[in-house]
């Protein structure tokens, strides 16, 4: 009875907050926040709902006898979701009615099948270090309250299904190299772009944390004891790489869901069949969420010795049909499932050697607080923890076995590139379960222990003051909290937000527009062709040898284009191969590619729009060009 007072107490001050600042102007920003948060919630419950009714009924027919928890229902139902959304974007792109339609049939489900669910519950026993927990957790909360802001979004994330969604089904963007990646998680960002926008998009990846979080607790405790798993969920979330993502529509923590809930089902599919399917279908979620999942593979033969035939020929064809709206997209038109890698071109180069012409010592140190690349800094504490669950920690025991074969690939990974720190994070997962493990095996005298404590609180400081550094420069405050509007946030932080704005007030819904020099294309409502900084000139997927400037605006005109944004001040020549990432917003183009579309400019455009050195001209007709 006292939860339930609880709840109508805040209900009731909640009504009545509503209802004085409706009425009387009071903290009119409440009001607008009471709003939001209460309409995102709506949303989020029906999303998630959605998805853990169509898991359940899948763990229906694999014939689970034993009530399932949340989380795994979740999983699989998004892998569902994901699977035949993307088939079905080729033809047909998800609308908001079929979303809708897709998402309640599925809370039916859930509704139908509740017996056969259970929630994930969890116990921090660690004493004072619990009121860790909120603190790191509110800056991502804080931050999935903002409009999209960070660039992979705007770029990739975000703006590849909204691309999508414009268009009407998903179609071929050879102009921007991430637009070959494993849209998995893109694919339920579009879903909730459908629902509720971009900020229902970073709630959904903020959950996939916490549902991971809470699945790392049940893997510490089940290997070691009850406080290694709050350890090993301490340890991930105060990690500042994982902590920043979280907040936004970016796709790494749903792999690291996908590589907790594998490992956990990997535990029973020694004697289970059902369980090796269900790591099967996590294993190649993780494939199709991101290509550096590919180790993860090792879970469906270690440590099975020789795993039947017939067992094993399942789960791979469980895999192959997870993975096959991307990776036989890619297989079919470019004759290369993991496009753009191992093909040659600069993309593929710039992905594996992101900081390849940095000395080795000084990218390893980067690792743990380089500042000017936001995801680059695991932090001090796991790096710290690392010796010592290396002392501890019984590798012999068979049940630790997967994970540290599979921390020591993606060690041996990290010598042989030099890609993001996040391309590790299954990694830091396996690493902060260990960990916590390791920390709970420590047995040492009273002082030892509070000394201990004393620089395990030190090492949480500083994660925590580089996670803040990084978001106080997006000054999120004002706009998670409705103190401000979101078009005057984006139109302070966001240089291209007001010709985009322009563009889509005063163009026809149908017009294409050629975007140069600026790749965060999210807020811009006309289909695009804009590419990024690892990629040609967006003009290059319409030049050939001998298409001069009149053959280029004809090919243009022909594709549907009639616009083009260009920004000079992010665009400049490339004089010398690229050696290491100076800037993602900085696009540097070939001396012929530069001339070419400056030719384009001086005799087939017209200018309609400036600010700044910012520009938006119109195409003209192949009829009008020259004339």
């Amino acid at each position: 009875m006292r939860r339930q007072g609880l709840l109508l107490l805040l209900l009731t001050a909640t009504v009545v907050l509503a209802v004085q600042t409706r009425a009387f102007g009071f903290f009119p920003h409440a009001y607008a926040l009471l709003v939001r948060l209460s309409l995102l919630a709506l949303q989020l419950g029906l999303y998630s709902l959605g998805l853990v009714g169509w898991g359940a009924l899948l763990l229906r027919l694999l014939r689970f006898r034993e009530p399932s928890y949340f989380s795994v229902a979740w999983g699989l139902g998004a892998i569902w979701t994901a699977t035949v959304m993307g088939l079905a974007s080729y033809v047909y792109y998800p609308r908001p009615w079929l979303t809708l339609t897709w998402l309640i049939t599925g809370s039916l489900a859930a509704l139908a099948l509740r017996r056969g669910l259970k929630r994930d519950t969890c116990e921090l026993d660690l004493g004072h270090l619990r009121g860790w927990f909120p603190i790191f957790l509110s800056i991502p909360v804080v931050m999935a309250l903002v409009p999209p802001i960070s660039l992979d979004s705007l770029v990739y994330h975000l703006a590849v299904p909204r691309q999508f969604a414009l268009a009407g089904h998903a179609f071929e963007m050879p102009w921007n190299a991430h637009s070959y990646f494993p849209l998995h998680a893109e694919t339920l960002f579009g879903m909730a772009l459908q629902l509720g926008g971009g900020r229902l998009a970073q709630l959904v990846h903020l959950l996939a944390m916490i549902l991971t979080l809470l699945v790392t607790v049940r893997l510490g405790t089940r290997l070691f004891a009850p406080r290694a798993g709050a350890w090993s969920a301490l340890l991930l979330l105060s990690t500042p790489v994982l902590v920043l993502i979280a907040g936004w529509a970016w796709n790494d923590w749903f792999v690291l869901l996908y590589l907790a809930l594998a490992l956990e089902s990997h535990a029973e599919a020694k004697h289970s069949a059902p369980h090796y399917l269900l790591t099967a279908a996590f294993v190649g979620a993780g494939l199709a969420v991101k290509y550096y999942a590919l180790p993860l593979l090792l879970l469906l033969v270690v440590p099975v010795p020789r795993p039947a035939l017939r067992r094993l020929a399942a789960a791979a064809a469980v895999v192959a049909a997870v993975v096959l709206p991307w990776y036989g997209k890619n297989l079919l038109t470019k004759g290369n499932p993991f496009y753009p890698l191992l093909s040659g071109q600069g993309a593929s180069e710039s992905l594996v050697s992101y900081r390849g012409g940095e000395p080795f010592w000084e990218r390893i140190s980067a690792y743990v607080g380089r500042l000017d690349l936001i995801d680059e800094s695991v932090g001090v504490l796991l790096l710290c923890l690392f010796p010592l669950l290396l002392v501890l920690t019984k590798k012999g025991d068979q049940k630790l076995r997967v994970y540290w074969l599979i921390l020591l690939v993606y060690l041996v990974v990290a010598l042989l590139v030099s890609p993001t720190v996040r391309v590790f994070s299954p990694l830091l997962l396996v690493l902060a379960i260990l960990a916590g493990g390791a920390i709970v095996q420590l047995r040492t005298r009273r002082f030892w222990r509070a000394l201990g404590l004393v620089a395990v609180n030190a090492a949480l400081v500083v994660n925590l003051a580089q996670i803040l550094w990084v978001v106080h420069r997006y000054e999120p405050l004002e706009a998670a909290f409705a103190f401000t509007s979101d078009q005057e946030y984006l139109e302070t932080g966001q240089r291209y937000f007001r010709p985009f704005q322009w563009l889509n007030q005063q163009t026809a819904p149908e017009d294409r527009v050629l975007v140069v020099g600026e790749s965060r294309i999210f807020y811009l409502d006309r289909v695009a062709v804009a590419g990024t900084y690892l990629d040609p000139h967006p003009i290059a997927t319409f030049r050939s040898p001998g298409c001069d400037h009149v053959c280029l605006a004809e090919r243009l005109w022909t594709a549907g284009i009639r616009w083009i944004y260009f920004d000079p001040t992010q665009y400049g020549v490339l004089t010398a191969p690229r050696e290491s990432l100076s800037s993602e917003l900085v696009f540097l183009v070939s001396d012929e590619e530069a001339r070419a579309f400056a030719e384009l400019l001086e005799n087939h455009t017209e200018e309609r729009y400036r600010i700044g050195e910012r520009r938006v001209l119109a195409l003209l007709g192949p009829s009008a060009a020259g004339s």
